[in-house]
């Protein structure tokens, strides 16, 4: 009996190394396999990578230009050259995304032009964080070069093809700030200011002033800043930049923001063909970095055949008006504002908690002036009652723009009377059609928009 239970014992544990041996070169097998064919295909990608890198148009699938993507004709063409620089960069951004150690959720990048030679350079804006600064590349040679990083909060100020850039950072109430070009591969500093705060123990006493690392006066420094006037360079940085969408399909990405941005600036040379008028009024849209924020009206206020433009921001509002080669802008005190067509008054009605104002302008030689008002509310010593209970309101004629309780107290009938005599209430309209940024650039240069009937042109 035990030997027949010695003898099965035998058979079970040879069976059992058996299988365990077929199980064994099965999975080796399935391995070599697995690898064998990751190889082939890295081969396969390493070599597709090399042959678009050294010929990109052989890839079919590498658009020309934007509207092929989009299935439609576009009107810019990428070259051979672009399309190496644009592939250069799409390796290079992928690689800054794969590497990044900070949060990748926000990574944005654009292509701008920062000198004269028409190949774009490559921003990459990690965040609008403080710290943050707008890293720019360049190509050269096959090559991505990082240049350094400009600004702060993620952006910095460059006008297109100027090579002038202009970098600051403020922390703990020191100022530093430069003027840069780039040479080849690297930033050139043209001029270096700083701004430190003095002390003496705890209490602050004002600042000293550096140029180029000299110490100078606030005067000189001021002079300095004026000579070299950064306000005079365009904002640009991390809401002007776009996000990473695809990782995978950087290039084609690329290749179409190139397209639209070449297809903006051909556009924006074709506006010199047009009216002056129209020609200022896309120019001041331009230079404000928040104009895709805002909503915008063309009306008429006094008789010419030139309409103005109402600009609101949601806070408040601005009218421009074009005469004599020269553009004027007026700001009203929050956004109320009416206007008799035609008839050259605007009146800004509007104020808050007790204090309220009815204040009158005309266009005069082509510009802006104030022609009279006057302010109603609780009155110089707050807000009062009858002996009834009833409130109390206060009106002054002011004869100027006040912010104060100044001018002639006057009864309300008296109010009404002059204000209706130099801007007749019942004629008063707001704009009838607002529109958002592209449609009224839209309109501008093409002339068509529903406002044709009241004879814009």
């Amino acid at each position: 009996m035990k030997r027949i239970i010695s003898v099965s014992m035998v058979v079970i544990f040879t069976v059992i190394i058996l299988l365990y041996i077929q199980v064994h070169n099965f999975v080796l097998v399935q391995t070599q396999e697995s690898e064998i064919a990751q190889d082939s295909s890295s081969d396969i990608v390493e070599k597709d990578k090399d042959s678009r890198t050294e010929n990109p148009e052989a890839d079919e699938s590498i658009p020309d230009s934007a509207g092929e993507m989009a299935g439609e004709d576009d009107s810019y063409v990428l070259s051979e050259e672009e399309k190496k620089v644009l592939l250069a960069y799409a390796e290079y951004i992928q690689k800054f995304y794969e590497e990044c150690q900070h949060e990748t959720d926000g990574i944005k990048y654009d292509l701008v032009f920062i000198d004269s030679d028409n190949i774009p350079e490559l921003a990459i804006i990690p965040s609008d964080a403080h710290v943050f600064s707008v890293i720019i590349c360049v190509y050269n040679c096959g090559n991505v070069v990082e240049t350094g990083g400009f600004g702060s909060y993620g952006e910095c100020r460059f006008n297109p093809y100027e090579n002038l850039i202009f970098s600051t950072y403020i922390g703990q109430g020191e100022e530093e700030s430069f003027f840069y070009r780039i040479e080849g591969t690297e930033r050139v500093e043209l001029l270096a200011l700083r701004s430190t705060p003095q002390y003496e123990g705890l209490q602050y006493i004002g600042q000293s002033y550096e140029v180029d690392g000299t110490e100078v006066s606030e005067e000189v420094y001021e002079q300095v800043c004026e000579e070299w006037d950064w306000e005079e360079l365009h904002i640009w940085g991390y809401d002007d930049a776009v996000f990473v969408n695809d990782i995978d399909d950087l290039y084609r990405e690329l290749c179409k923001r190139f397209s639209f941005l070449k297809e903006q600036e051909r556009i924006e040379q074709n506006d010199s063909c047009l009216e002056e008028w129209k020609q200022a009024y896309l120019n001041y849209l331009k230079e404000d970095n928040y104009a895709d924020t805002y909503t915008y009206s063309l009306i008429y206020v006094d008789d010419d055949n030139i309409p103005e433009m109402v600009i609101d921001t949601g806070f408040v509002c601005r009218f421009l008006t074009f005469h004599d080669h020269v553009l004027d802008v007026w700001q009203s005190s929050r956004r109320n504002v009416t206007y008799i067509e035609r008839g050259n008054l605007i009146c800004n009605s509007d104020g808050h908690m007790g204090y309220y104002y009815d204040n009158v302008y005309t266009i005069q030689d082509g510009k802006w002036v104030y022609v009279d008002g006057g302010i109603r509310g609780d009155g110089p010593d707050g807000v009062q009652f009858d002996e009834n209970g009833d409130y109390i309101e206060f009106f002054y004629w002011t004869g100027e723009e006040q912010e104060y309780w100044v001018g002639e107290e006057i009864t309300e009938e008296e109010y009404e009377a002059r204000l209706n005599a130099i801007y007749p209430m019942e004629q008063g309209m707001y704009p009838q059609e607002y529109y958002i940024l592209d449609e009224i650039k839209s309109m501008l240069r093409t002339g068509d928009w529903p406002l044709r009937s009241t004879g814009i042109n």
